[in-house]
């Protein structure tokens, strides 16, 4: 433990390594037999790494009425085009770019190594080590959240616009933008301006993936199509909420629920000071904008999504959209500093918060089973008494990253989780 602690403690930047903690615990785990799949090409192109390969073998492709490759976006199939049909060359950069990503944020935030370790570990942080597009879109969003609080005014557009090529985001951050000058603005001139200029990038970036796709499809709006395809456009929620295999995968899912209802709540707290005080002017717009990207993205999800076969409302991919981002590493390490509140409050909001996020996920009745997984009632009171206990420690990193003995049994814990669902990942089974 003492090893622990110092080199948890030291200037190095131990976030570095955690590659090579997560590859020993997963060699671990397969030794002993508790893990049966080894990455191979066939197994790590998989899911939505498929459609990236797709475009980066054939470029895009418009299939009308079927699913197909243009809801993805083409600056990570470019990268893959640059290196070659070398999916672990893709995934070792993948890999490279994520820790990087994860430096900036710690030079941002100052964060001990300890924080950035568990920030890590979290499990929907695995796709940032797949052929996906997670681990660039988390780099240059990175970049763009560090520069946007040290104002490099011409580093801000470069990096969001690059942002913007590798994921599907634009529509997502004009209300952010918005949401961000209202808190951030020193008056309405520059608040204003701001938004136009980064609203006039974002949109450029869309602008830029739509003129691609049309140059090998001629369709110019085949993205949009693709999505309602894909079943995500407007339509209100269903519920009870659900997601794929629900009770394997409901406890990644609701808890990025529960934590963007909680960013959904406090920036309303923020906004509602901020405009009864003209002196509450927040200066930390790095924080404010990645509040605003989880909070939009809980309802992106809820209100974008399609339906089920029981015609319930799915939250597919929230917790990847939601962990494997700077924006919760930011938020996480910074979003307590913003605003004070008591410990009576906190504990009545975030009740409150929570029975709600469950009440919307099924309870009081049993969840739908898995395989020979069959939860009763009790059962199911249970399971979400473990998702809420699973979300504790990124509510409460420091205290978890403090005590040496509670952050090296969380590490511990999620790293050999993360680890599963890497392997059921190259099994063939959705994670996330």
């Amino acid at each position: 433990m003492n090893l622990i602690k110092n080199f948890t403690q030291s200037k190095f930047n131990w976030i570095i390594i955690y590659p090579l903690l997560f590859i020993s615990c997963y060699c671990l785990l397969y030794f002993i037999g508790l893990i049966k799949s080894i990455p191979t090409k066939d197994n790590l192109i998989t899911w939505d790494a498929s459609w990236y390969y797709s475009i980066f073998k054939d470029s895009y492709i418009l299939d009308a009425g079927k699913q197909n490759n243009l809801a993805f976006f083409p600056l990570f199939p470019v990268l893959w085009k640059i290196i070659g049909d070398h999916v672990f060359i893709i995934t070792a950069i993948n890999i490279l770019l994520s820790i990087s990503g994860g430096l900036i944020i710690q030079k941002l935030t100052n964060a001990g190594n300890r924080q950035m370790l568990l920030l890590f570990s979290a499990a929907p942080v695995l796709f940032c080590f797949l052929p996906y597009s997670e681990a660039l879109f988390f780099f240059f969003s990175a970049l763009f959240l560090f520069n946007l609080n040290n104002e490099r005014t011409p580093l801000i557009y470069i990096f969001l616009f690059l942002a913007c090529l590798s994921r599907s985001v634009t529509m997502l951050f004009l209300p952010v933008f918005i949401f961000t000058e209202i808190l951030c603005a020193t008056s309405w001139r520059v608040g204003l301006f701001n938004i136009i200029k980064l609203g006039g990038t974002a949109v450029l970036g869309l602008v830029s993936v739509l003129l691609i796709q049309h140059y090998y499809t001629g369709s110019f709006f085949g993205f949009f199509k693709a999505q309602s395809i894909w079943s995500h456009y407007f339509k209100w929620p269903h519920f009870p909420l659900a997601t794929w295999d629900n009770v394997r995968i409901l406890w990644l899912d609701g808890g990025a629920l529960i934590l963007g209802l909680f960013c959904i709540a406090l920036g309303l707290a923020l906004f509602k000071r901020r405009i009864s005080s003209e002196n509450s002017v927040v200066k930390d717009r790095a924080t404010i904008f990645s509040i605003g990207y989880l909070g939009a993205i809980v309802l992106v999800v809820l209100f974008f999504n399609g339906y089920d076969e029981k015609n319930r409302t799915t939250i597919y991919s929230l917790s990847r959209y939601f962990f494997a981002t700077p924006f919760f590493f930011v938020a996480a390490l910074k979003c307590k500093s913003l605003i004070q509140i008591t410990r009576k409050n906190a504990i009545i909001v975030g009740s409150g918060i929570a029975l709600l996020s469950c009440i919307a996920m099924g309870l009081p009745n049993s969840l739908d089973g898995y395989g020979s997984v069959k939860p009763d009632v009790f059962q199911t009171y249970v399971y979400f008494m473990v998702l809420l206990i699973s979300i504790l420690p990124w509510v409460f990193i420091n205290k978890a990253a403090d005590n040496r003995y509670l952050f090296a049994a969380i590490l511990a814990i999620n790293i050999a989780i993360q680890s599963v669902l890497y392997s059921q990942f190259l099994r063939g089974y959705w994670v996330g």
